[in-house]
């Protein structure tokens, strides 16, 4: 298991996982769904594998569904993992783009 350090602004370089985590987020799901989980992980191949539960995939695929996903500089963040970087400085974003459950990455598989 990794360490997660200290405070830190943590970013992806991929987009499908940052709207993956936006969408089925607590803060985006909230009590709509009873048992909440999503996860990912990278293959060794690089291929990224999504999974989550049943009620939380209905959820956040929903079109009504919404959620944020901030575009940040990328000067001054460093690798902390295959698609994760990290900066232990505020970063102001240079966008902010709402996504729907329509943009939802897959496939998702179950937990």
């Amino acid at each position: 298991m990794v360490g997660h350090g200290g405070p830190a602004v943590c970013a992806t370089l991929d987009p499908d996982i940052a709207i993956f985590r936006a969408l089925t987020h607590p803060t985006t799901i909230g009590a709509h769904v009873a048992r909440y989980q999503s996860a990912f992980r990278v293959g060794d191949d690089g291929v990224v594998a999504f999974r989550a539960t049943a009620g939380t995939v209905d959820y956040a695929s929903r079109e009504e569904t919404s959620a944020w996903v901030y575009v940040l500089d990328r000067s001054g963040f460093a690798p902390f993992s295959a698609v994760e970087v990290r900066r232990t400085s505020a970063v102001r974003p240079l966008a902010a783009i709402m996504v729907s459950g329509l943009d939802l990455p897959g496939p998702i598989y179950g937990i």
